[in-house]
């Protein structure tokens, strides 16, 4: 289940802890994923309310920006030349907002499936634990999954509060933001496309729980009948 386990040794001994290492594992993740499975709403959000929810804050960040550029606009078109370069400098600054949320969806979408996949594991969060945006972003996918309060004490646990909306880099590497890794991760992540249909996967357990809530009615009709 987890590529770490096939570091052991491949002596007789070694085969056998590599097993059942292997096998205890999958079992863990195969109970916690019928609990993840039994957590996800009939009514699964459609892309488009996970994408608003997911970069709420940088789809403001963009509302600014048109707005400024618009009453720069409106002074330019009344005769003061000097707005034009400022409509465009706004204008200019929408399009960091429009990448940097698009760049958090592909993080929700890959996420979400590793969540859905592995479970809860501090290993996979760590990575979005670096900017406001993408702690937002791991919260989305995290309560469609139910998981939602655990990942809350996650957050607190590492010490990040609501009002941390500097990257952790600023900090530590001030100079990051000017590497290409930077660029590529912030604003130009690679289009993930998930491996599961959540829509799907609630309905057909909505229907399970509705036909396993039938049975006993079911059961009774046919005893008085007979």
């Amino acid at each position: 289940m987890f590529p770490a386990i096939f570091y052991e040794k491949s002596d007789g001994k070694g085969c056998l802890h590599t097993t059942f290492r292997f096998t205890a594992s999958f079992l863990i993740s195969t109970m916690e994923k019928e609990t993840i499975t039994a957590s996800i709403s009939p009514r699964a959000y459609t892309r488009v309310g996970a994408y608003l929810r997911v970069g709420k804050f940088l789809h403001i960040s963009f509302l600014i920006c048109l707005f400024m550029a618009w009453t720069d606009y409106q002074e330019w078109k009344a005769g003061d030349g000097g707005q034009f370069w400022m409509m465009i400098w706004w204008i200019y600054l929408s399009i960091f907002p429009l990448l940097d949320g698009r760049s958090r969806f592909q993080n929700y979408k890959k996420l979400k499936d590793q969540l859905y996949d592995y479970g809860f594991q501090s290993k996979l969060l760590k990575p979005f634990m670096i900017s406001r945006c993408q702690r937002e972003a791991a919260m989305v996918a995290a309560k469609e999954l139910g998981m939602g309060k655990r990942l809350k004490e996650f957050i607190n646990q590492k010490g990040y509060r609501w009002y941390h909306f500097v990257p952790d880099f600023v900090w530590s590497h001030p100079f990051f933001w000017l590497s290409p890794k930077f660029w590529t991760f912030t604003f130009f992540a690679p289009r993930y496309r998930p491996h599961h249909n959540y829509r799907e996967i609630a309905r057909q357990t909505y229907v399970r729980a509705v036909i396993a809530s039938s049975e006993p009615d079911q059961v009774v009709q046919q005893k008085k009948s007979a």
